[in-house]
């Protein structure tokens, strides 16, 4: 499934279907809001290298989309792990 931005605070699915693996990566919601960092922004927010994310994207403990090539992950879902305290 492709996401094509919808509104100045979210991001929807399109109509376009595609049998990649990554268009699992958005989870329980059909949209993720904005602001969205990329893999290293991520990474440098949270204190831990890009191999971290990606496993926490695999872990569903993160939420994330795939746009233009580019892995764009919810801020909002960053700062809510890392209060969690899983990362101590």
């Amino acid at each position: 499934m492709r996401y094509t931005e919808a509104a100045e605070d979210t991001i929807e699915p399109s109509d376009e279907l595609s049998a990649n693996k990554e268009d699992n990566m958005i989870k329980s919601d059909e949209f993720i809001y904005m602001p969205v960092m990329n893999v290293s922004e991520a990474a440098r927010f949270l204190g831990v290298g890009k191999k971290i994310v990606y496993q926490l994207i695999d872990f569903d403990e993160i939420r994330a989309v795939r746009e233009r090539g580019a892995i764009l992950i919810e801020k909002r879902s960053l700062e809510d792990f890392r209060a969690s305290g899983k990362l101590t």
